[in-house]
């Protein structure tokens, strides 16, 4: 190659024309031996001193697309793409242009025009594409991943509440689900009203820790009691028809429909003198008195009880449940309009919680004798002053969580008069005492229906209102109950399913190369958890870590079946092999995702056709055996992870580059031919991959301003852009600025300098740059060379 530059003469221009010949075999689609020739022109170039500031001009036939829908793309080019690319970083003094040509356009003169003008021109441009009379330019833009627009509720349409962000209220909103057919045991409800309750409110605002949700009934979920109408009956269901209206204390109540196990839940018919929104103000609330006051305090006719926030759910129960045993009743609450409100209904004595001064008041009226039962949600220091209430063989009932979530202590000497503290625990009574349960609903019912107990006052919020609702809770404004009438559709927009729940089919297969590495088996394990039930993971030497054999049986015990093959996806035989057994063993194959790389990282100086080749075959050709053996089958997506080094051209990784720019121009190829694809330029992954195998890799990676990304955030970038069917996307976590004063070249480029804020952009010339620029160019000896030397000038 010397002796060819040096025929160039005075010349200080190379213009690389060769490429335009290569055509894709199916034994190397990249051609990696054209690749290699123009590897060893770059070499002789930065050797030579007559080209040490020159021009290499690039010249391709249709290997970069300017849109998704380009039939004619020549992969065979393609890895001249990235080897250049990584070039511009490692030779900054070459000036390196990249000029791609239409092979569908008929016009060679005007062809030969526009290249000849683009050769002599000094243009900063790195990266062009003509197209016939119109000229494209490289940029790497921003976007921002968002939600589909919000939908109309229809009658029918299944959805559910979510919580937007953690601990706010204000981003609660209703998302589309799949309605599910009942199985055996099994019914649908379609929910009228569901019943808010102080708890939900706790969740969403993310007060209660996850201890005081441990074996519970309804865990984090949302919503606890519905009203609705059956609308399904799976097989083996007898006690149940279609239509029947029944109240039911289940899991996830703001929904629109639920698929229930019978047996999983608890339901009673809905009494017919009792609206929907009635209805579904009474189990829970009701059950809690009852069992509280009737069952665990043994409240007898005669005895006092001292009600604590009475205006509330439990509280105004708790007041009916007291009479009809017969009990004198003292309340407090913590307002003058819910003080009038119980005295309306009857109730004499009626305090200020909030003013401590209930106590002289209640010892006043009982002669010093104080009272029989407490039944207490209030926390800290009124609990403290209530025992000091509590009568000889007096029975505490504390229903509340705070102070027991908190650990907070209590003093005993007002329990020396064989007084017994209670805790009552609805949620954990229904998982534990299931049955005890189920005799209290049943019992609470017959009161009901003999008109001893009748319904709460109820303030009812239409759906599209759930946010209020919510938030007039916290506030503690209400009297009694709070229902959110699920039926009222109403100005009620919901958004769209959730885009991992559409993205994979129970009854389907998906495969997964480098399906054994760490981020291949951080996207099974996220795939089994939203529904994948046959996954085929795919590595060279199969599961062979302890890693790998763990996460495989975990897989399985969960539900997902793993075939797990031994395959080198770079040899066409065993791909066809490997979709054969797929074929005959498998469901249909519905999705793939080609994860597979191997790293052998070198400068450009130091590359040659064994390193070139040991990183493309598993990435490029076996991309390209996936590509072939697919193309007759139906599938929904064909992800190809490609790398972020793929746009910015990362020094030392020419062989790595190539091979995912490659993957790239792939799915465009793919697209273009009405095949399923999309190539994702992954930056670093924090937690597994390749970023993360050396601590010195991450921080190396965080001092030049790519920050790591989470897999949270991984798989919710994947679902997305699976969602989104999109053919290329990057997804980095960059401090542009900080990335341009690392790599000055990649500042200067046309393709990225925009990204790069303003104030950052005068530190290019830096001192710091400048050396980095020129050890960047060097040989490893020579680089060495540098360094002992610096390090001598600062000793002295």
């Amino acid at each position: 190659m010397e002796r060819l530059l040096e025929t160039a003469g005075d010349g200080d221009r190379v213009v690389y024309l060769w490429g335009l010949d290569a055509s894709v075999a199916n034994d190397d689609p990249a051609r990696v031996a054209d690749a290699i020739t123009c590897l060893h022109l770059i070499q002789a170039m930065a050797r030579s001193e007559q080209f040490e500031s020159g021009h290499f001009f690039l010249i391709t036939r249709n290997a970069q697309p300017v849109d998704s829908h380009e039939r004619s793309l020549v992969l065979a080019q393609v890895p001249l793409v990235g080897l250049v690319r990584v070039a511009i970083n490692e030779y900054p003094d070459i000036r390196f242009h990249l000029v791609d040509l239409d092979c569908e356009d008929e016009n060679d003169y005007l062809v030969s025009l526009s290249l000849v003008s683009e050769l002599l021109a000094d243009s900063p441009e790195e990266e062009i594409a003509l197209r016939g009379a119109e000229c494209y330019v490289h940029r790497l833009v921003q976007t921002r991943i968002t939600e589909p627009e919000p939908i109309s509720a229809t009658f029918g349409l299944g959805y559910e509440l979510e919580v937007g962000t953690p601990g706010s209220i204000e981003s609660l909103h209703f998302r589309e689900k799949q309605r599910r057919i009942p199985g055996s045991g099994e019914i649908e409800l379609e929910i009228h009203a569901a019943s808010l309750n102080y708890k939900d409110v706790l969740k969403v605002a993310k007060i209660l820790p996850e201890e005081a949700l441990e074996n519970t009934f309804y865990g984090d979920n949302l919503g606890m009691e519905a009203t609705g109408i059956i609308t399904q009956v799976g097989e083996g269901v007898g006690d149940y028809r279609v239509g029947d209206a029944i109240v039911a204390s289940l899991p996830n109540a703001f929904s629109s429909y639920i698929t229930v196990p019978v047996d999983s839940v608890f339901l009673v018919p809905k009494l017919g003198n009792l609206s929907y929104e009635e209805a579904v103000s009474v189990p829970r609330v009701f059950i809690t008195a009852y069992y509280g006051l009737h069952y665990v305090a043994r409240l007898q006719p005669g005895e006092n009880v001292l009600i604590h926030a009475a205006a509330g759910g439990v509280g105004m129960a708790a007041i009916q449940v007291a009479r009809w045993i017969g009990a004198e009743i003292f309340a407090t609450v913590d307002s003058p309009e819910k003080s009038d409100y119980l005295r309306s209904m009857g109730v004499e004595h009626v305090m200020d919680f909030r003013a401590l001064d209930f106590v002289d008041e209640i010892m006043v009226s009982t002669g010093g004798k104080g009272v029989d039962v407490i039944m207490s949600v209030l926390p800290g220091e009124i609990v403290a002053k209530s025992f000091t209430l509590l009568g000889a063989f007096g029975r505490f009932i504390e229903i509340g969580k705070q102070d027991i979530v908190n650990n907070n202590r209590f003093p005993l000497r007002p329990f020396n008069r064989s007084q017994t503290f209670a805790v009552v625990d609805i949620d954990q009574l229904m998982v534990e005492r299931s049955g005890v349960f189920r005799r209290m609903l049943g019992e609470v019912w017959g009161r009901f229906m003999a008109r001893d107990f009748t319904p709460l006052p109820t303030k009812v919020f239409p759906a599209a209102r759930i946010t209020d609702a919510f938030s007039y809770m916290a506030d503690s404004r209400h009297i009694g109950k709070i229902a959110v009438s699920i039926r009222n559709i109403q100005g009620l927009s919901v958004w769209p399913m959730a885009m991992e729940k559409t993205l994979f089919k129970p009854d389907a297969t998906y495969l997964i190369t480098g399906g054994f590495g760490g981020f291949g088996l951080a996207v099974a394990r996220w795939m089994s958890t939203l529904g994948v039930r046959n996954l085929v993971l795919v590595g060279r030497s199969g599961a062979a870590t302890e890693e790998a054999q763990q996460t495989v049986e975990d897989l399985e015990k969960a539900g997902t079946r793993i075939f797990a093959a031994s395959t080198d996806i770079s040899r066409g035989s065993q791909v066809a092999k490997l979709m054969s057994e797929i074929n005959a063993t498998m469901p249909p194959l519905k999705g793939i995702i080609h994860a597979a790389a191997v790293l052998d990282d070198a400068p450009i100086a130091e590359l040659d056709a064994e390193r070139f080749s040991k990183v493309m075959a598993p990435k490029a050709l076996g991309a390209w055996h996936l590509h072939q053996q697919t193309q007759d089958i139906r599938l929904d997506f064909f992800v190809l992870f490609s790398s972020i080094s793929a746009q910015i051209g990362n020094a030392s990784q020419g062989n790595y580059v190539a091979a995912n720019v490659f993957l790239d121009v792939l799915a465009y190829h793919r697209r273009a031919n009405g095949l399923a694809a999309t190539s994702v330029n992954w930056g670093a992954i924090s937690e597994v991959g390749m970023a993360a195998r050396g601590k010195e890799t991450g921080e190396y990676l965080e001092g030049i301003g790519v920050r790591g990304i989470t897999l949270v955030q991984a798989m919710k970038a994947l679902a997305y852009i699976l969602y989104w069917r999109l053919v290329q996307i990057s997804f980095i976590h960059a401090d542009w600025g900080k990335l341009g004063q690392f790599y000055p070249t990649f500042a200067a480029s046309p393709r990225f300098s925009h990204l790069i804020p303003k104030e950052d952009i005068s530190a290019e010339d830096s001192p710091d740059n400048t050396l980095r620029r020129e050890l960047r160019a060097m040989g490893a000896d020579e680089q060495k060379e540098v360094v002992v030397k610096f390090k001598c000038d600062l000793m002295l």
